[in-house]
């Protein structure tokens, strides 16, 4: 996604699996599920503890700032049980652009 954002000309379609435009996300069960992944997480857990609010770290990666700045066909797979479920489909729920299917 964030290279798609970048709009490399060469690029005509991506596919991405598992993936979200927003890196910072706040739904319901969050503090135990974030509890439960602290508990099995490596180290970088101390980066994202040093940016516990929305700035300049989150927007790095999150294309939702701008999903504009995508031009190439997106094809956006998740799973029930994947970490951005709910935010596989995100900022483009909103979006002429995009043709969403229901859940299959």
């Amino acid at each position: 996604m964030q290279v798609a954002a970048l709009t490399p000309l060469q690029l005509k379609c991506i596919v991405t699996v598992c993936s979200t435009d927003d890196r910072y996300v706040v739904g319901p069960g969050w503090r135990a599920e974030w509890f439960r992944r602290m508990e099995r997480t490596p180290t970088y857990i101390s980066t994202w503890l040093a940016h516990q609010r929305r700035g300049a770290y989150w927007r790095h990666g999150s294309v939702i700032e701008d999903p504009s700045g995508i031009k190439a066909a997106v094809l956006a797979v998740g799973g029930w049980a994947d970490p951005y479920a709910e935010r596989c489909s995100g900022s483009w729920t909103n979006s002429p652009r995009w043709a969403l299917p229901s859940r299959v």
